[in-house]
């Protein structure tokens, strides 16, 4: 697979299992839609079959995941496309870990100190690009985009590496040794290499630019709105969206949740210093 992909120090002992099936279907019996957006220009699917099953269906390809979450078979248009990897990594493997049971934050993560800040924004909002500004000064990264997290009892959870790939917006200065991947519109998708250890979330900056605004990190006046909107809603049951509800208070009490208020034409070099100065060890 594309990407700077080393065995992580930390490993789940739940692994899945991929490979190319030439007949993975284009249907399934009794299937009922569980979720569909568009990915980089047609739509994203995915159907739950009677017997359990999940289809997901791209312009890039098919892919059918076991009832038990733990095969995947891949039907690729082009195998040599990258595309269909991207949308392997970024949305069939994203889906296929909350199916199985994880959660995660739609928010970008890096290395500072002894933990990992997750940073949070709207789409356009920086996210990505803030991210990108903290890696290039010596942090971690830990998850581009989306930072999927392992409960623990009475700590904060711990945030867990993702994928060794970035989507940047362009123009945006590549992390260092990175390698373009594929080429989007006003996007370019990268190799990065990603921390080896999973490490405790300590904080979650809420990214807030709009025009005017004085440039200040405070805490987040409404953390619960924050947290709800980042965690990951997929598979919408009742039983896991009490799961969510709890991981929330969970991250609410255990973690900083702070949110950067910063004018639109902000650079990304004094958001990031205000991260710095906020959350560096002493």
């Amino acid at each position: 697979m594309p990407g700077r992909w080393r065995t992580l120090a930390t490993l789940s002992e739940r692994l899945l299992e991929i490979s190319l099936e030439r007949s993975v279907p284009e249907a399934l019996a009794e299937a009922t839609r569980e979720w569909a957006a568009p990915i980089d220009g047609a739509w994203f699917t995915l159907d739950r079959g009677g017997d359990g099953s999940f289809l997901f269906r791209h312009e890039t390809g098919r892919h059918l995941l076991s009832a038990d979450t733990r095969t995947l078979r891949c039907l690729p248009r082009d195998e040599h496309d990258p595309a269909w990897f991207r949308v392997l990594l970024d949305s069939v493997l994203l889906c296929t870990a909350l199916l199985g049971g994880q959660e995660g934050l739609h928010a970008g993560s890096v290395s500072i100190g002894e933990g990992t800040v997750a940073i949070v924004a709207g789409a356009g909002g920086g996210k990505s690009t803030l991210v990108s500004e903290l890696v290039a000064r010596g942090h971690e990264l830990v998850s581009d985009d989306i930072t999927f997290l392992a409960p623990r009892a009475a700590d904060p959870p711990l945030a867990l590496p993702g994928a060794p790939l970035m989507t940047l917006p362009a123009g945006c200065p590549l992390p260092a040794e990175a390698e373009i991947l594929m080429e989007l519109p006003g996007e370019r998708w990268v190799s990065a290499a990603v921390s080896e250890r999973s490490s405790p979330l300590l904080a979650i900056v809420a990214l807030d630019r709009r025009p005017g605004s004085p440039v200040e990190m405070r805490a987040d006046g409404d953390a619960a709105r924050t947290l709800l909107s980042a965690l990951l809603a997929l598979p919408r049951t009742p039983e896991r969206s009490l799961v969510r509800l709890d991981l929330a208070s969970t991250l609410a009490r255990r973690c900083r949740m702070l949110t950067l208020h910063a004018d639109s034409t902000t650079t990304p070099a004094q958001l990031a210093d205000l991260v710095e100065s906020a959350l560096a060890p002493a």
